[in-house]
């Protein structure tokens, strides 16, 4: 589509009238062949010596070869595309970047091999180019592919596809004068339809008062105040299993149990890789040494870099539950639990089994979506057990040693911990029982869970209305690596702390309300009611 956008705009009079008057018309094809070269192009034969197909490119001939492999490298990855976005990317999300690419440009060089010209890399840079495909990696796992964005991009497609129903018929001729003539799907395969598809689409549905759209406006309103579709189950499943196989079976598995479900439940299946070749990312990389400079050649084997992933691609499943309503999770969670343990068995799934970490339950009173990540379950910060409620023990394993066994105990036990400060917190009676009461305490550690899982967004704002100085807001950003969980919760500590009896939960309440967020607000005085406090009074000592 890009290629098609570029020559479009050359058709444009005033751009093809210079084009024709310093003679570049004729470059329009190369220019096309640069963002979108022609398919098996770089394709190498088994012995990765000769290409399969002789140079047919428009735009230049094989002795500038190397051209079509700067803007998208269809050979190997390494391209100013992935450059830029990493270096943009990292930048704006807050991730340290660990590859240079202005050092990478120091050792690159051009050098022919067969026919054609290719650029090839100094030996000693091949890890900094694994550093590369590290880094796209991380950037799909933290941002590109996560759970949050996805359900964000799952809503606002299924937005669209209600305002492409509405424009299917003929009667909203008012919505014809908004979105254009013809559906929504329509305009993709015409450049000049698609390049009215901007993002000021999602305002004008979202401004939008048509009756025929209101469903797609109720999405998108729900996008605003954060309520999102919640993710429920992800697991990891085996390369070997075919994407439509595995989503297939969790529908069903959900169908059977209750045919409602499926209106309430999304699946999705991503995955993460290292870029154009799954197994060896460098594998049709050429690289030369300083005694030989002129000289191409592949990594062999024991030329590697040892410290690499084992799998270069990772597949997940993921179930978002639609619902806001905790019961709905927990009916998905119980629905998808018999699947889990059947696909776990069979080697499908490579995750943990469901039966060693219990989701949260409706009784736990707490509105987070269930995770079934042992590793995030037991690294749980001591101090703040209602981040992850645990709700059930570790249940006992067959092991093989006397290691293992030791171990499983140790987890045990912990875990057991946690179950009972979770009662604590839950039930005073039972704190009372054990002679650590703290109702103070536990009211704390439930308004400061739900202002950190829900208006971390927004953390500065409320800062700011909490009375921290702008000197306090910098040093916590700067100590907290710009986390913004990490930094709600310093924030909140350091105002607990500072204020001392002054820190009341009516003030942090006003503080939410004044940042926008009257749902977390409302949220926090329900809390607030549940325990029955009057002054709405903190103790300094009860902090996370």
């Amino acid at each position: 589509m890009s290629a098609n956008i570029f020559g479009e705009i050359c058709k444009m009079p005033r751009i093809e009238k210079l084009l024709k008057r310093y003679k570049l018309d004729e470059e329009i094809k190369f220019i096309q062949e640069l963002i979108n070269p022609p398919a098996g192009l770089w394709e190498k034969d088994s012995t990765r010596t000769e290409y399969k197909t002789p140079w047919f490119c428009v735009g230049r001939g094989e002795d500038k070869s190397f051209l079509y492999l700067i803007v998208k490298n269809t050979l190997n990855g390494i391209d100013v595309a992935k450059w830029d976005y990493c270096a943009r990317d990292c930048y704006f999300l807050g991730i340290q970047n660990s590859f240079d690419h202005q050092r990478l440009l120091k050792f690159s060089r051009v050098l022919k091999w067969g026919e054609r010209q290719e650029i090839c890399f100094k030996f000693k840079e091949a890890f900094h180019l694994y550093n590369l495909y590290r880094m796209r990696h991380i950037l799909h796992l933290r941002a590109y592919q996560h759970s949050v964005k996805n359900a964000i991009e799952i809503m606002f497609s299924e937005a669209l596809e209600e305002v492409d129903k509405a424009l299917t018929s003929r009667k909203n001729t008012d919505l014809i004068m908004l979105f254009g003539e013809g559906n929504l799907s329509g305009k993709v395969d015409n450049v000049q339809d698609f390049l009215f598809l901007t993002d000021d689409i999602y305002r004008r549905i979202l401004l939008c008062p048509h009756p025929a759209i209101g469903s797609a406006r109720a999405i998108l309103q729900k996008i605003e105040a954060r309520q999102l579709y919640k993710l429920v189950v992800e697991a990891t499943y085996s390369d070997k299993v075919k994407e439509d196989e595995i989503s297939l079976s969790a529908w069903k598995s959900l169908e059977a149990l209750d045919p409602s479900l499926r209106e309430m439940a999304y699946i999705e299946t991503v995955y993460f890789d290292y870029g154009v070749n799954i197994d060896e990312p460098l594998r049709n990389a050429h690289f030369f040494t300083k005694n030989e400079p002129n000289v191409p050649f592949f990594l062999r084997e024991e030329q590697e870099p040892r410290v690499l992933p084992k799998n270069m691609l990772e597949r997940k499943i993921r179930v978002y539950c639609k619902s806001t309503e905790t019961s709905c999770w927990d009916k998905i969670h119980e629905c998808l639990m018999q699947w889990w343990t059947e696909q776990y068995q069979t080697r499908t799934i490579l995750s943990t089994p469901p039966n060693v970490i219990s989701p949260t339950t409706p009784g736990s009173g707490r509105k987070t979506s269930p995770e079934f990540k042992i590793s995030s379950a037991i690294k749980t910060d001591p101090h703040n057990p209602a981040k992850r409620n645990l709700t059930s023990t570790l249940e006992d394993e067959p092991s093989t040693s006397e290691h293992s066994s030791q171990r499983g105990t140790r987890i045990s036990q912990r875990v057991a911990e946690k179950k009972r400060k979770l009662e604590e917190q839950r039930d005073p009676s039972v704190a009372e029982s054990t002679g650590t009461a703290t109702p103070q305490k536990s009211l704390l550690q439930r308004c400061f869970d739900v202002v950190v899982e829900e208006a971390r967004d927004v953390w500065k704002e409320i800062a700011r209305h909490l009375q921290l100085s702008e000197t306090d807001i910098s040093s916590i950003e700067k100590e907290q690596m710009r986390d913004c969980t990490e930094c709600t919760r310093a924030i909140l500590n350091q105002w607990a702390n500072s204020q001392a009896k002054n820190a009341t939960i009516k003030w942090l309440m006003n503080a939410l309300e004044t940042a926008g967020r009257v749902d977390v607000k409302q949220r926090v005085s329900e809390i607030a009611e549940e325990h029955e406090l009057e002054g709405y009074e903190l103790q300094t000592q009860s902090h996370i």
